[in-house]
């Protein structure tokens, strides 16, 4: 007879839903024009930070590489000064954003409801 064990998950997803506060309250200095190189810097290390939950929590994998990608082109517009596209990437970066947040509550719910 084999036993299931089964891993509450929750204290992870919570750490990686205020990881993702954070980023998500410092990504809005792009909004009002605050952009330095220290800027940049703490956007990296908390994206950085959200991508080490990943190990524990690979369910969220896809969620946490879709924000790196959009992070990453948002940077580089940033750099470019493309107007044009820093909106655009803003309103996807939220949309993704959004995404991991539903689906670590979805996680944080599961574990609740066993």
């Amino acid at each position: 007879m084999s036993s299931v064990h089964h891993v509450d998950h929750s204290p992870l997803a919570f750490d990686l839903l205020a990881r993702l506060e954070l980023y998500e309250a410092d990504l809005e200095q792009v909004e009002q024009g605050r952009v330095d190189a220290a800027w940049y810097r703490l956007l990296d290390r908390q994206l950085a930070g959200m991508g080490a939950c990943t190990g524990a929590l690979p369910q969220l994998a896809a969620s946490i590489m879709d924000i790196a990608l959009v992070h990453t082109q948002l940077m580089q517009a940033l750099f470019r000064r493309a107007g044009d596209g820093i909106a655009q990437l803003l309103r996807r970066q939220r949309a993704a954003l959004r995404a991991l947040r539903e689906r670590c509550l979805a996680l944080i719910g599961h574990v609740a409801r066993r």
